[in-house]
């Protein structure tokens, strides 16, 4: 008996579609993590090879861990291995266009240098010498503005900015992060505009509170007086770069001024105390300027950094300037591996 009702009727397929699933905050946390602990080994290992060369390089040597970096993510994040790292292979995940597409070479390295940046340029310092006051200023609040919006504004993203997790340099880039089941289509994934007034305020905090620091500074601190005692402490021999810190420390009321001279040298002096006596000579003109402060730290370093690994030695010896310049002779101070070298002149 025929019911007229086809033989498969309410037999349809019901299985909807794989949507694209965004990575969560652990898991694109823990694919960084293993990719840092590879690009960590390699470094590790050029350590071993060129230490020595490496510390004499000083922070120039982060152009290497930028290149040792963009080698290994540039092709790895593109249609050239899939849109995956060693990490993201892990963790299951991979990075693909907004459109569904994988990342084209061109369009990796783009956003490889939007996140790299800000990375390798924490912790840089800048000598400026001669340069006027207000160039000072505008670098000071270009490279904080890059640091702050690279590094926390990432933070804020990657915490703050679901369900897609999305970072700068993915916003930059059209780019997104998502499960590897995730079927290769269009995605949408807008940022709220909370997120963007957020960046806003940051930018905005960041250039105001930049000009009062360097209008404070600059208006209590005599910043050329501090590049000369730079200069001098880097004219030394065997001394990769300077650092010159003049600050006032206030503790239970009581106010100290304290000058900090940050040194890394080439080689770990024999003498760490004359060493260090020779660099405040240096940086107080045979110790002539020295009792203008209560205490005078010298941080000795010696290491090498390039951004994906980092060895470092150090040691900080505090005296006041009546102890570092007892023994002094002006005119004549040793130099940081020990041997006398002549004070050189103020400019």
């Amino acid at each position: 008996m025929s019911t007229g009702i086809p033989p498969d009727a309410g037999l349809e397929a019901t299985t909807a579609p794989i949507s694209v699933e965004f990575v969560g905050f652990w898991r694109r946390v823990a694919a960084f993590t293993v990719d840092a602990l590879v690009l960590g080994c390699v470094g590790a290992a050029l350590g071993v090879a060129l230490g020595n060369w490496l510390v004499g390089v000083g922070q120039w040597g982060r152009l290497i861990g930028v290149g040792i970096a963009g080698a290994y993510l540039v092709p790895a994040n593109s249609s050239l291995f899939g849109g995956q790292t060693i990490g993201m292979r892990l963790l299951k995940t991979r990075v693909q266009t907004l459109s569904g597409e994988l990342l084209s070479p061109g369009r990796s390295a783009v956003r490889y240098l939007v996140f790299a940046v800000p990375y390798f340029c924490n912790g840089v310092f800048l000598t400026l010498r001669d340069a006027p006051h207000w160039v000072e200023i505008l670098v000071g609040v270009v490279l904080g503005t890059i640091l702050v919006i690279g590094i926390l504004g990432n933070t804020y993203l990657l915490m703050f900015n679901r369900p897609s997790r999305r970072l700068l340099h993915d916003l930059v880039t059209r780019s997104v992060v998502v499960k590897v089941a995730s079927p290769r289509t269009a995605v949408q994934a807008p940022v709220a505009l909370v997120h963007l007034g957020a960046f806003a305020a940051i930018v905005v905090a960041i250039v105001l509170g930049a000009l009062w620091l360097a209008q404070r500074v600059g208006s209590t601190v005599d910043l050329k007086a501090l590049e000369r005692a730079q200069a001098a402490v880097e004219r030394i021999s065997g001394v990769v770069a300077a650092g010159i810190n003049d600050g006032t420390f206030t503790m239970s009321g009581r106010s100290s001024h304290v000058l900090t001279i940050t040194v890394r040298v080439v080689n770990w002096p024999s003498d760490e105390e004359l060493a260090a006596a020779a660099m405040v000579a240096a940086a107080t003109t045979g110790c002539s300027t020295a009792t203008a402060f209560d205490t005078i730290r010298v941080v000795l370093n010696r290491g090498f950094d390039i951004g994906i690994a980092t060895v470092n030695r150090q040691k900080v010896l505090s005296k006041s300037p009546t102890e570092w310049c007892s023994g002094a002779v002006p005119g004549n101070t040793p130099s940081a591996g020990g041997v006398s070298t002549p004070v050189p002149p103020e400019r």
